[in-house]
């Protein structure tokens, strides 16, 4: 069947959050003067991560607002310093830590093969995002890097949705706003379980995307990924990236490019495959 619209999670696909994260994290930190308090830069990211991938999960859930696990997450992630802190307390602290990251963002939070794509996308199919996370975050994000407008009202989120990743139904409402049947859309997402898993069982043609070797298989979550205040994904960063089997991040029976694995995903290593893939008329 032919693809007539792609839809794209946003985090680590798009949006190069995990990055992004570290980076504002540990400026937040330094700032504070809180750095050393948790040992290693290192050591204070994966606090940051796994605290992340406990609640956010929350929020999918629905136990947590998108507000809610901003503030369990930074009141723990501060207590690990020795700072017990109220609610209010959190909420200032994880906005000032926002504000930080989204000066990142803004200077690095786009992959460079994002827009391009897009672009050579538009008016060749309709494009549209599924994303678990908030819809005015995602909005936000897509907003500050220039990529939302690639997108019209296409945009469907876990937290408006109300079901996140991997269940099929955020994929066949993302398909609904493109105007189109699953089997006529295809997906692109970083994390295995989640996105390509996901769609692929939603009906929609799946496409694994596993930047510089390393994709998301296990932990979902996530941190988009889920991250962040996320962005969401779940997960962040999530657990590892690791790739099983190959040592690359293609599991057993993937033959990467554009060819599909036995599993019915497709593993690509950049935005500019999925283009190719068009250009080559393999859709």
């Amino acid at each position: 069947m032919t693809v007539r619209g792609v839809l794209f999670d946003v985090d680590d696909t798009l949006f190069a959050y995990s990055a992004c994260e570290r980076a504002g994290l540990l400026r937040y930190l330094a700032a504070e003067g809180m750095l050393e308090a948790f040992g290693t830069p290192d050591d204070a990211v994966a606090l940051w991560h796994r605290i992340m991938e406990e609640e956010y999960p929350r929020f999918l859930a629905g136990e947590l607002t998108f507000a809610g696990q901003q503030v369990a997450r930074a009141r723990r992630f501060l207590a690990h310093a020795g700072r017990a802190t109220s609610p209010e307390q959190a909420a200032a602290w994880f906005a000032g830590y926002r504000e930080v990251r989204e000066e990142v963002e803004a200077a690095y939070g786009v992959f460079p093969d994002a827009l391009p794509a897009l672009e050579a996308l538009a008016g060749r199919v309709r494009l549209g995002v599924v994303s678990n996370s908030s819809l005015p975050h995602q909005c936000r994000k897509l907003r500050a890097v220039g990529l939302l407008g690639h997108f019209g009202d296409a945009l469907v989120c876990s937290g408006e949705h109300g079901v996140a990743k991997p269940d099929p139904s955020i994929f066949l409402a993302g398909c609904a706003a493109l105007g189109l049947e699953a089997y006529e859309v295809a997906y692109v997402g970083d994390r295995y379980d989640v996105d390509a898993l996901g769609a692929r069982d939603a009906g929609l043609r799946a496409y694994w995307l596993v930047r510089d070797g390393h994709g998301e298989r296990h932990g979902d979550g996530h941190s988009e990924r889920q991250g962040d205040g996320h962005g969401e994904r779940q997960g962040d960063g999530h657990g590892e990236r690791r790739g099983d089997g190959h040592g690359d991040g293609r599991p057993d029976g993937h033959t990467g490019g554009h060819g599909v694995g036995d599993d019915g995903i497709t593993v690509i290593r950049s935005l500019d495959e999925l283009v190719a893939a068009v250009d080559g008329g393999a859709w």
